[in-house]
């Protein structure tokens, strides 16, 4: 593939080493000459010293032939300008870095077709390290339909030894789940290491590869209900939007009761079975 990488920070420079070492065409462009040169000297890839918001510049880059472009510049304005022009280069793939949640519609409305959101990869990170320290999350597919994770497993579990099947055959062993991973020997310590894919609702076992017999996912739809409320009082002469996450907790919490009652509005009012997931405690307990 022939990939235009737009920034080349920290992160930018490990994923143009990583596309290089993949045997990709890779085309950085930055506007410090000095990382340019770095970058080549580190990676060998091709670099353009310039600004990814100018149309001359990814041209420069190849951009008429590019399969793919990576939007990875500090600025969020840079990546939705770099985006929009390359929208308009019929640049096929897309893939932009999203700092603040806040601007992720203006992504889509530039033309992102991948958003690799930094917070959620990080907070996900953290909280499996906290929770599953054994279990090492190896990359994520599709865009987040499917996660391939590494989990070690003792010597003494009650799983060692069995074969694959009839673990996967287990009554308590997760549906959306599928070992792929061949047991090896791990430092020495008795302890083997598989490969899980966990799939998400809407992907079926065929997009990895697999018969989907008895494996299809319904489709997973995201449907919006907006509650109006009474702004509350923050002091301010007209309400105003919660931009900081103190304001949007004080938001949250005002508007907790109609919330919850909206809810239970479209529980009741449907005779299919439901199943409502709830943030908060007192989501749950508030409405039956």
């Amino acid at each position: 593939m022939y990939v235009i990488v737009a920034g080349a920070g920290i992160i930018g420079l490990q994923i143009t080493k990583m596309l290089v070492e993949n045997k990709h065409d890779v085309v950085v462009i930055d506007r410090d000459a000095d990382v340019c040169e770095s970058v080549y000297a580190e990676t060998g890839a091709l670099t353009v010293h310039g600004n990814a918001t100018d149309i001359h510049i990814l041209e420069k880059a190849g951009a008429v032939k590019a399969d793919a472009i990576v939007c990875l510049m500090h600025n969020a304005a840079d990546n939705i300008a770099c985006a929009l022009l390359a929208k308009s280069l019929s640049i096929p793939n897309i893939v932009m870095r999203l700092r603040s949640p806040r601007y992720e519609e203006a992504y889509h409305l530039a033309g992102a077709t991948s958003i690799v959101r930094m917070a959620d990869l990080l907070v996900n990170q953290i909280i499996m390290e906290i929770e599953q320290p054994k279990v090492r999350r190896i990359m994520t597919l599709g865009g987040g339909e499917a996660d391939i994770y590494a989990a070690k497993i003792p010597e003494k579990a009650r799983c060692a030894g069995m074969a694959i099947k009839d673990i996967a055959q287990k009554r308590n062993f997760p549906k959306e789940c599928l070992v792929i991973g061949v047991p090896c020997e791990d430092s020495g310590r008795g302890e083997r290491v598989v490969a899980v894919i966990s799939l998400q609702a809407g992907c079926n076992a065929s997009d990895l590869g697999y018969d989907d017999d008895g494996f299809i996912l319904p489709p997973l739809h995201n449907k919006q209900h907006t509650v109006n409320v009474e702004a509350f009082d923050s002091g301010m002469l007209f309400a105003v939007e919660a931009i900081t996450l103190s304001e949007q907790r004080i938001a949250r919490k005002a508007s907790l009761d109609s919330r919850v009652q909206m809810c239970a509005d479209l529980v009741n009012a449907s005779d299919e079975p439901w199943l409502v997931w709830c943030d908060l405690f007192r989501q749950a307990c508030d409405r039956n």
